[in-house]
């Protein structure tokens, strides 16, 4: 008998994670694989298979069963060797993704005004949520004419998932100043726009 030195290990992915724009993906390709299950996808593990071709054979039967007939394309065969190691550089643990709200300051020369522009992001720490909104910063200031990031960014870690009524920004300030007089210092000096 011939010695087995490759598998083929099959995954199903039923996915529920939503892009920038809110739209669920969906593998585009056979050889596609992505999933985020901390942002709820849900990952099977359909079994391991000495050919692709058995592989292929238990897609074909799951395809006809619930769950997996909804998504009949996120099936994904990884081929594996055996007796190789994998992981031979150890690992860092990451921790779970937070909501970020991130508070980024611009300068539209145009117009001669400041914008202070609060963005959601996940991410698992407030500098990789910062990074993530500095090359959005990017973008938005190539979209605009004079527009520029001032290199100044707050992250503020949101609890749970943002819905209605959460808070996604706080900053606190010391000021020894009435409420009136603080609120026209800094927020009500009649130069402000919104929108």
């Amino acid at each position: 008998m011939a010695r087995v030195d490759r598998v083929f290990l099959l995954w199903h992915v039923h996915h529920r994670a939503e892009d920038e724009d809110g739209e669920i993906r969906h593998f585009a390709a056979p050889d596609d694989y992505w999933s985020d299950e901390e942002a709820g996808d849900d990952v099977k593990h359909l079994g391991v298979y000495s050919t692709r071709e058995l592989a292929q054979e238990r897609i074909g039967q799951a395809r006809q069963l619930p769950g997996f007939r909804d998504e009949p394309d996120c099936f994904h065969i990884e081929e594996a060797a055996l007796d190789e190691p994998e992981w031979t550089d150890g690992y860092v643990t990451v921790g779970p993704s937070s909501w970020y709200g991130v508070r980024c300051l611009f300068r539209h020369r145009g117009l001669g005004v400041y914008e202070e522009r609060v963005t959601l992001w996940t991410a698992r720490s407030p500098d990789e949520a910062i990074g993530r909104a500095e090359n959005e910063a990017a973008e938005y200031c190539e979209a605009l004419d004079e527009v520029e990031y001032v290199r100044f960014a707050e992250a503020f870690r949101i609890d749970g998932t943002p819905g209605e009524g959460a808070e996604v920004f706080s900053l606190m300030r010391e000021s020894g100043l009435p409420a009136g007089e603080y609120v026209q210092r800094f927020f009500a000096t009649g130069d402000e726009r919104t929108g």
